[in-house]
C-alpha cells in the first residue's frame, strides 16, 4: 500500500472520536495576561509586563530585544538588571519558552527543564544549539571539532533534539489552534463508584493493509497503559480542579513500563483527552519534567497551603510515600513559584 492510499484511508475519520475546538480559543496575548493577573508583582512591575506582551513578535518570542530593553529601560526609568529580572520571570509564562529571543533560547529553555540525569550530555546540548547553522545543514565534522567530541555524541544529541523538542514557536502554536475546528479525541476519562473509567475512542478495523493495523492497535495499548498508569497516581478529586492534579513525568510512565522515554514522547504526542466535560492535551498531563506545568504549580499551591508549617525536606519525603519522586530542590522552586503567583506562605521552611 502506497503513503497517498494510506492517507486516503486515515481521512475516515470515526465522526464520534470528534470534539469541535472551542471558537472562543484564546489568544496568545489573552493568555499571557490572565498569567500576569495572578502574578504577585507590583503594579509598576505589571505594566512593564504588559508592554514587553505586546513588544512580543507573531512568533512569541523577543526577536528584537536589545531595541525593545532599551525603550523599557527610557520610558519605565529602570536599569537593566531590572529588564534582565523581569525577562527572567516573563520567560517562566505559559507556553513554555515564550520570551525568548531567539530560535536557539526557546529551544534552549526546553532543554533545561527537562529531566536529565545525565548532566554532561545536558550541557552538550546547549552548547550544541549555539550552532543553529551547522545543525540545519547538518555539518556533523564541523560540530564534532567544534564542541570537542565524537560523532555518535552528535548524533544522539540531534536525535534527542529532534524527538523532544518542540519546534514550534509559542506564536504559532495558538495560530494552528485557531485554525483547527476539531480535534480528535483519542480517550474518554470518567469514574463510577470511585474508580476510574478508561475509554479508548481510536478505532482502527477501517484500515486495509494488516500489518498497519496490527501496529497501530499496539500503539492504542500502549496508550491505554500509560492513560492506566497516569490514574493509579491520581485522586478523584483531579475531576474537581486541575489544583488536585498528582503531577506525573513521561520519564517515570517510561520507567514504569519499561519503555524508552522517546517512545512515551511520541505516544503521548497529539493525543487528546475528554476528561468530565474538558479536552486536554495528555502531554500537558505527562509534562517532559516535574518543574514545567502551570498545573503542577496548582498542585503545589495546595500542598503548601494544607501543609504551611512543613519543611521542605519533609513534604519531598510526603510526596515520595505518594509515589512522586521530587527533589528537595524542586520542592523549594515551586515553594518560590507558588509565593510569586499566589503570595507568601511560612518564610522558615524552606530547609
Amino acid at each position: 500500500m502506497s503513503y497517498q492510499e494510506i492517507q486516503k484511508q486515515f481521512k475516515t475519520v470515526n465522526a464520534d472520536t470528534l470534539q469541535l475546538a472551542s471558537q472562543g480559543s484564546m489568544t496568545l496575548e489573552e493568555t499571557l495576561m490572565n498569567q500576569l493577573e495572578y502574578t504577585k508583582i507590583s503594579e509598576k512591575d505589571k505594566q512593564i509586563m504588559m508592554t514587553m506582551i505586546e513588544e512580543l513578535d507573531e512568533t512569541g518570542l523577543f526577536t528584537h530585544w536589545e531595541s525593545t530593553k532599551l525603550a523599557l529601560m527610557k520610558r519605565y526609568q529602570i536599569s537593566e538588571h531590572k529588564t534582565q529580572e523581569l525577562l527572567k520571570l516573563f520567560q517562566e509564562f505559559e507556553p513554555e519558552g515564550v520570551g525568548a529571543r531567539a530560535v536557539g533560547e526557546y529551544l534552549a529553555i526546553q532543554v533545561r527543564r527537562y529531566e536529565l540525569e545525565d548532566e554532561p550530555f545536558r550541557e552538550l546540548l546547549l552548547r550544541l544549539l549555539d550552532h543553529e547553522q551547522e545543525i540545519v545543514s547538518l555539518q556533523t565534522a564541523k560540530l564534532t571539532k567544534v564542541l570537542h567530541t565524537d560523532t555518535t555524541q552528535i548524533a544522539l544529541a540531534l536525535h534527542f533534539l529532534r524527538l523532544n523538542l518542540n519546534p514550534v514557536l509559542p506564536g504559532r502554536q495558538f495560530i494552528e489552534v485557531q485554525k483547527a475546528n476539531y480535534i480528535s479525541l483519542s480517550a474518554k476519562l470518567t469514574h463510577q463508584n470511585g474508580q476510574f473509567v478508561i475509554e479508548i475512542l481510536e478505532n482502527y478495523d477501517f484500515i486495509e493493509n494488516p500489518l498497519l493495523r496490527q501496529d497501530l492497535n499496539e500503539r492504542k495499548q500502549l496508550l491505554l497503559k500509560i492513560i492506566e498508569k497516569f490514574c493509579a497516581h491520581q485522586k478523584m478529586t483531579f475531576f474537581d480542579s486541575m489544583a488536585y492534579l498528582c503531577p506525573m513525568t513521561q520519564k517515570e510512565i517510561a520507567d514504569e513500563l519499561g519503555l524508552s522515554y522517546s517512545t512515551i514522547s511520541r505516544l503521548v504526542n497529539k493525543k487528546y483527552l475528554l476528561i468530565g466535560k474538558k479536552t486536554i492535551c495528555l502531554r500537558s498531563l505527562l509534562q517532559p519534567c516535574i518543574a514545567k506545568s502551570g498545573a503542577t504549580r496548582y498542585f503545589f499551591k495546595n500542598i503548601f497551603e494544607q501543609y504551611a508549617d512543613q519543611t521542605d525536606k519533609k513534604i519531598q519525603l510526603m510526596l515520595q510515600t505518594q509515589g512522586i519522586n521530587v527533589s528537595r530542590r524542586t520542592v523549594n522552586y515551586y515553594r518560590h513559584q507558588t509565593k510569586a503567583l499566589f503570595g507568601n506562605h511560612k518564610e522558615d521552611c524552606t530547609q
